[in-house]
């Protein structure tokens, strides 16, 4: 994890919105790493996901991707939740 604290101070301001999200991943990301995190810390790792995000986007441009290919490529790459079928 990118550590929340630092030599370099950065101040942002969230929206109230914003920051019921991020209150949110929170407990994702504590449950997912069985530790507990504070909200700078969850704000820390979805900084570094959006960062990765946006660094994809410039490799695939660069390959010769255009903006729609890289995106829909992108959303190729996230997990999806397994599929199920009935049988009856």
């Amino acid at each position: 994890m990118i550590p929340s604290k630092g030599e370099i101070p950065l101040e942002i301001e969230i929206l109230e919105s914003s920051s019921g999200e991020i209150t949110m991943s929170t407990k994702a990301i504590e449950e997912a790493i069985g530790s507990s995190i504070e909200f700078a810390d969850a704000l820390s790792v979805i900084m570094f996901d959006f960062m990765v995000e946006a660094n994809k986007t410039e490799v695939l441009l660069k390959i010769g991707l255009t903006s729609d290919e890289a995106g829909e490529y992108r959303k190729l790459l996230k997990p999806r939740p397994p599929r199920t079928k009935s049988i009856n």
